[in-house]
């Protein structure tokens, strides 16, 4: 059973032209599954600190609301990954304690909302669509069993 990731960002953009600006910072995603197995179940865990690098255009803009579609790539680091293992019987399918879990791919398209704090500042929700690239795990997760995911990243923005 895999729970939806939950990510934190904090992002810098730079107005390109009009309405379109490019964006980059750092997110932190978190995952969680829960696997049973015949001989043991599992609770799973990974931190990964992102670096995204994106496209955003905005369509509609009030003097403290704004509206956009963002478009572009990411890659995640792991941080910390673990597992906490209980036993049936006989052998667990995963080994308990920390792991090591590969650098993450994706590309991601998403609609978004942003509310100005400031002339520079802004907090921003942004349901995103993902697509990662195949990878080598060896403990499954939401990445691994649907590469296609929704993901509901929320943060602050600065603008410059």
């Amino acid at each position: 059973h895999n729970s939806m990731p939950v990510s934190a960002s904090l992002l810098v953009s730079r107005g390109i032209t009009g309405g379109l600006s490019a964006e980059t910072g750092l997110t932190y995603t978190y995952l969680h599954t829960e696997f049973e197995g015949t001989r043991s179940t599992a609770d799973c865990r990974w931190h990964y600190i992102g670096i995204p690098l994106k496209l955003r255009l905005k369509f509609n803009t009030s003097q403290r609301l704004s509206f956009y579609g963002a478009a572009g790539g990411a890659v995640d680091f792991p941080v910390y990954s673990s597992a906490s293992v209980h036993m049936k019987k006989g052998v667990p399918e995963l080994t308990g304690g920390r792991f090591s879990s590969p650098v993450s791919w994706s590309l991601s398209a998403g609609l978004g909302a942003a509310i100005k704090l400031s002339d520079h500042l802004e907090i921003f929700l942004e349901p995103t669509l993902q697509f990662r690239f195949d990878h080598d795990y060896t403990v499954p997760n939401v990445w691994t069993d649907d590469p296609v995911g929704f993901s509901l990243p929320i943060g602050l923005r600065f603008n410059m």
